[in-house]
């Protein structure tokens, strides 16, 4: 999560979002948690969310989303900052 707030704050002003799903049992946790470890990225309860996408069945999952709404990307485990410009930054060039 710390390169996705990296390149959260390097890519927002070019139209990036980053809407992140808490499997978590209760909002509370989860705003704690985002707090304490300084990520200004907004999270929401998954409840089924995630559903949409094709499901998630290892934490953590990522889907890369065009500005069309449609999934591009289904990404199981982490995701660092140069495979988000390898696969984000020709997106936003759309």
């Amino acid at each position: 999560m710390p390169d996705m707030e990296r390149f959260y704050r390097d890519y927002r002003a070019r139209g990036f979002e980053i809407v992140a799903l808490s499997q978590d049992d209760d909002r509370e946790t989860v705003r704690r948690f985002m707090a304490a470890e300084g990520y200004h990225f907004p999270a929401a309860m998954a409840e089924g969310g995630a559903a949409a996408f094709g499901g998630v069945g290892r934490l953590p999952t990522s889907f890369i989303i065009d500005k069309q709404g449609r999934l591009r990307l289904k990404i199981s485990g982490q995701v660092h900052y140069a495979r988000l410009e390898d696969l984000v930054v020709p997106l936003l060039q759309d």
